[in-house]
């Protein structure tokens, strides 16, 4: 059994560098990707969250509008219901008629 004769020292620690470097390359390939794809799904959860965020400010918004218009209904009715809105309505009519 032959043994082949060992690799001159400058020759071997090329062909090791040469491994490490492509060993790297590629992880920083891997890590790259990694990155790439943890950003696209950052930028995914943030225009979700912004696109909730505005629907719920559209929703409060809508809410508070509904409960104005309400109240104020509430108000008009009450209004008219009480003496002085009855008498504000008698004060409108006889105004409309002697205008006509």
């Amino acid at each position: 059994m032959e043994m082949s004769p060992p690799e001159p020292p400058g020759q071997e620690q090329q062909i090791s560098l040469l491994s490490l470097d492509r060993r790297m390359t590629v992880m920083e390939t891997k890590f790259d990707l990694d990155r790439e794809s943890r950003t696209k799904f950052e930028h995914g959860v943030a225009a979700q969250l912004t696109t909730l965020n505005n629907n719920l400010s559209s929703m409060r918004d809508e809410n508070t509008l509904k409960k104005g218009t309400i109240r104020g209904i509430v108000l008009v009715f009450g209004f008219f219901g009480s003496s002085a809105g009855a008498g504000l309505i008698m004060l409108l009519k006889h105004l409309a008629a002697g205008a006509s």
